[in-house]
């Protein structure tokens, strides 16, 4: 179970690695995680998810950023 009060409790970021969480998720439950990831990060902070996962098909908040042939996502 998601529990976005603790994890806002963990404090601010500039890097959230998120590794194939994101596909367990139904789409409200992504967009909730994603936007908690957005409160979680320091301005201009990133966040890295699997291959198979991409922030742009959850939420439009982020700047999507292409590394050789990886994506981030910066706030």
């Amino acid at each position: 179970m998601f529990d976005k009060t603790q994890m806002r409790n963990l404090g601010k970021f500039d890097v959230i690695f998120s590794r194939n969480m994101l596909i367990y998720f139904d789409d409200a439950s992504r967009k909730e995680v994603a936007m908690t990831f957005y409160d979680m990060l320091n301005p201009g902070g990133y966040v890295l998810l699997g291959h198979a996962e991409y922030m742009s098909r959850i939420v439009s908040v982020f700047k999507a950023k292409k590394i050789d042939s990886t994506l981030i996502y910066q706030k």
